[in-house]
């Protein structure tokens, strides 16, 4: 203890010193409260004793009077069984029969009150066993065959209950001996325990007391050198003046030393960062009075403006303000006088060689040192890109008033914030009444509608999108390209009514026109047929079976012809034919005409479905027509069975390949080559060559012919042109 309280010095007191004040402050409550707490305990240890005493003794009184009853029930049923023995009467066993029940009850409950000692619940028990002993023969003695039984069975008897009852009598007054020797053991030691509790009250009492003076004593003297130490610190560090050397500890007087230290030494830190933010700072920094005298300014400042340093101290920012400025610049400069910062000045000052450059101000006042502290922006680039910009757009607005195409601009909650002349006009709205104003406030029928959902659109996917469909409210069409805008939507639009009547007006003349068509291939159809009806009957009339021939090839040449015009009637462009169906359609026909017996001679066919041209279809038609009816004539003479083959499909090159083939007998191979140019033949080589078609001939196994030939697409627009040079 004595230790642990040295004040003299920091190597004698160290353990005290490094105490944290909140652990002195315990230190000087917790020595009286100890002494309290442990007077308080044993006052409670006093009060319990006295409680279990109490009890105990309560327990003891009533075990020593059922002790008592007990043997006063023993020493009456003793009396009522010798009383029975001599008299005989029935009525003295009813009292042994209580004396037993009650007995019985008795015992149980001191079983009950004695179970918290151990000797004393043995030597109940004992008593027990007694007494059941003697409930039996008191039981034996009551029954019907005792009372038959010699007189030396009832003594016998009797001697027993009589041996067993002494017995338990002695039981009874151990058990009550025992008894008054335990409470007298239990006074005893309560006496002793409350002697020993007044004994340490009184000590803790005195402990507490000196204790916690010198507790006192040795914390107050300690924390007021400590609190004057800090406060002649702390004016010390208001002057600038080193600190004094710290008194030493750990405590909390000695951590507001050393954080007071800190602080100094932060404080050092700061003004030089200060400093030198405000040297290096690449923003011009300036100290002025409150009246707008310079008192300080950084490099950049001097840097900007080109004046030196010691030119701009002692004067005033007004001196340097353009003239045109000064007034807006000495309002703000006394608003700074009254207390209140400048968020934003601008104005022109006026460099060293003469020029002016554009500042941007913000001036904080601090009335307590009647100072202002400055930060200024060189603006000069952005005041020039912003007269750029203004010029910009103002040829900006000079074009979009002066194009055809109608214009306007809306921002992101399409209030519409721009309005050509040529929208007025197409709008029937002046601009007055436009701007400002919600697009579809003003449109209130297009919500919902195409332009709606297309606008929504490109203000959500931020991509363009292009338009035309009909306004119902104008009942007018509209070509709309939409552009997302940094603020919103640029729109462009022109009205297409008069464009989609001559579309409407072209589509009609080209509907008529192609009805016309279909009519022209109709009647050329029917005249080919009548033609055709013509040379049939003719060769009725000839005798010469050459003529007839030629005849009948004219006619087949016609019925060729006269089969693509009929397809044409009936196809959805006619532009165009699908070869391949006007190739089997001619095939099936010409073998009707010879009447050829499909079991004697087949038809093969592979064609593709190829579009083409109708000045490609008749040379094709022709070329199949030669080849087949040839085949059909001269390969299979004699009943001879054989099987003619088309094939038609389109290269990857883009090229088509027609082959046709039989199986016949062939051309012969000693024949003269003029032999074998017939008209039908030299008709293939002429067509072929118009078609710029590749003709390629094998005499294997037949007779195979094989074009290739380009396959020409048709151009947009080439229908209208062949439907026109068709009519033509």
């Amino acid at each position: 203890m004595q230790s642990i309280f040295r004040p003299n010095g920091r190597q004698r007191g160290g353990i005290w010193a490094d105490l944290p004040l909140r652990l002195k402050g315990l230190v000087v409550v917790a020595i009286p409260l100890a002494a309290l707490l442990a007077s308080t305990a044993s006052f409670y240890l006093i009060e319990r004793e006295d409680q279990e005493a109490d009890t105990w003794v309560e327990r003891t009184a009533n075990a020593g009077r059922i002790i008592q009853n007990c043997l006063a029930r023993s020493l009456e049923g003793e009396s009522a069984i010798h009383e029975f023995v001599l008299t005989g009467q029935k009525d003295r066993l009813d009292r042994v029969q209580a004396a037993a029940e009650t007995l019985a009850s008795d015992l149980d409950t001191l079983e009950e009150l004695m179970w918290h000692e151990p000797v004393q619940l043995e030597r109940v028990r004992r008593a027990r066993l007694l007494y059941q002993e003697e409930a039996r023969i008191w039981a034996e003695m009551s029954s019907p065959a005792a009372g038959t039984s010699s007189g030396a069975s009832r003594s016998a008897l009797f001697r027993r209950c009589e041996a067993g009852m002494d017995a338990l009598q002695v039981e009874l007054r151990a058990m009550r001996s025992e008894q008054e020797r335990l409470l007298v053991e239990r006074v005893e030691r309560v006496a002793q325990v409350r002697h020993q509790a007044l004994a340490a009250v009184a000590g803790n009492a005195l402990l507490g007391l000196s204790g916690g003076l010198l507790a006192i004593l040795l914390f107050t003297s300690g924390v007021a050198r400590g609190v004057g130490r800090l406060q002649r610190n702390a004016a010390r560090l208001e002057q600038r003046l080193p600190l004094l050397p710290r008194f030493g500890g750990s405590d909390e007087l000695g951590s507001l030393e050393l954080a007071l230290e800190n602080a100094g030494a932060s404080l050092h830190r700061s003004e030089e960062e200060r400093d030198r933010f405000f040297t290096l700072s690449l923003d011009m920094l300036c100290i002025t009075t409150l009246d707008g005298q310079f008192k300080r300014v950084n490099p950049a400042f001097t840097r900007t403006l080109g004046h030196p340093e010691a030119e701009l101290l002692g004067a005033g920012i007004l001196d340097f303000v353009h003239p045109d400025d000064r007034a807006g610049a000495a309002r703000q400069m006394q608003e700074v006088a009254g207390g209140n910062p400048v968020g934003y000045l601008e104005t022109r000052f006026c460099c060293k060689d003469g020029s002016y450059k554009w500042l941007a101000w913000s001036i904080a006042p601090f009335t307590a040192e009647g100072l202002a502290y400055a930060v200024a922006h060189d603006r000069s680039r952005q005041k020039a890109d912003e007269q750029a910009l203004r010029g910009s757009n103002a040829r900006l607005t000079c074009v979009l008033e002066s194009i055809t195409d109608a214009f306007f601009a809306v921002d992101c909650s399409y209030r519409l914030t721009y309005v050509n002349p040529e929208a007025e006009r197409l709008w029937m709205r002046s601009r007055q009444d436009l701007l400002g104003r919600s697009l579809w406030e003003v449109f209130p029928e297009a919500v919902g509608g195409s332009f709606y959902q297309m606008y929504d659109q490109v203000m959500r996917t931020g991509r363009p999108a292009h338009l035309e469909d009909r306004y119902a409210p104008f009942d007018r069409w509209f070509e709309v390209h939409a552009h997302p805008a940094v603020e919103g939507l640029a729109v462009y639009f022109r009205d297409v009514t008069e464009r989609h009547r001559a579309d409407a007006s072209i589509r009609r003349a080209l509907k008529e026109k192609e009805v016309l068509l279909r009519e022209i291939h109709h009647r050329v159809k029917n005249n080919l047929q009548v033609i055709c009806s013509l040379l049939r009957l003719q060769e009725g009339y000839i005798r010469d079976e050459t003529l007839r021939q030629v005849l009948k090839e004219c006619r087949e040449r016609v019925h060729a012809m006269a089969i693509l015009h009929d397809q044409l009637h009936r196809a959805k462009d006619l532009s165009s034919i699908d070869l391949g169906g006007y190739v089997r359609n001619l095939a099936a026909s010409l073998f009707c005409s010879y009447g050829v017996n499909s079991a004697q001679i087949g038809l093969r066919l592979n064609l593709e479905s190829i579009t083409v041209p109708f000045d490609t279809a008749i040379p094709c038609g022709l070329i199949v027509h030669e080849l087949v009816s040839n085949a059909l004539r001269h390969a299979f003479p004699d009943g001879r069975k054989g099987r003619v083959s088309l094939g038609l499909r389109l290269e990857p090159s883009g090229e088509i390949e027609l082959r046709v083939r039989d199986d016949g007998r062939g051309f012969s191979g000693n024949a003269p080559s003029g032999s074998i140019r017939s008209l039908g033949l030299r008709l293939v080589d002429l067509l072929a060559e118009q078609m710029e078609a590749a003709v390629e001939r094998s005499n294997r196994a037949g007779t195979e012919y094989r074009l290739v030939f380009r396959h020409k697409k048709l151009r947009e627009g080439t229908q209208d042109e062949q439907a026109s040079d068709h009519v033509g």
